[in-house]
């Protein structure tokens, strides 16, 4: 890999494995695994918090410090704009979905339209990570001391579990396993606490 930019802030990559992408504060970088770039983004604001890429690299989303959210696809940018500061962002598979969690709520946005499609029922208010199950039935969000579990199509919750300690300053990790339904894995950690449903 070669130049990754100035300070990198967030990796991630594409659900199909065939793209990296790297943040920098001021640049996206596009990578294929064999490590040659394929394009750069720039973003038109600073403190980027989050950046995912969709299957195939087609759009990469940036959550920026505040309140904005930009989808970038090949063409255009386009800028979706929540209500409070975003605090997490969880990608559907494809990439039309993105559930975007704020200081006050969860909602599934369309990226190709810009539209908000559905608000989340029972959401946190400390929202410090998100995810996506590979198959979109399930998106996941945890805080320090809670897990919360939706699904995206209905933002009806279907998981709620909250740790008897003390809530954890520091950050937690939310993942869902390949089957998004029930019968799919749900693991968030907090510091030394752990929530989980098999």
């Amino acid at each position: 890999f070669g130049q990754l930019g100035e300070r990198i802030v967030d990796l991630a990559a594409s659900p199909c494995g065939t793209r990296l992408l790297s943040s920098s504060v001021s640049d996206i970088y596009i990578w294929s695994v064999e490590g040659n770039l394929e394009r750069m983004v720039v973003k038109p604001e600073p403190w980027l918090q989050r950046a995912m890429i969709s299957e195939q690299g087609a759009k990469v989303i940036s959550g920026q410090a505040g309140e904005w959210v930009f989808v970038w696809s090949r063409f255009i940018m386009r800028v979706l704009a929540p209500s409070a500061t975003v605090m997490a962002l969880a990608l559907l598979p494809l990439g039309h979905r993105l559930v975007i969690f704020t200081a006050a709520d969860g909602t599934v946005w369309n990226t190709d339209s810009g539209d908000e499609v559905q608000p989340l029922e029972g959401t946190l208010s400390d929202t410090r990570d998100a995810a996506a199950s590979p198959d979109g039935r399930m998106v996941a969000a945890c805080s320090g001391q809670s897990v919360r579990a939706w699904e995206p199509a209905t933002g009806r919750l279907v998981l709620r579990g909250d740790s008897p300690a003390p809530p954890f300053s520091g950050p937690c990790i939310v993942a869902v396993a390949a089957e998004g339904s029930f019968g799919g894995m749900l693991q968030a950690r907090a510091g030394a606490q752990g929530l989980g449903r098999r």
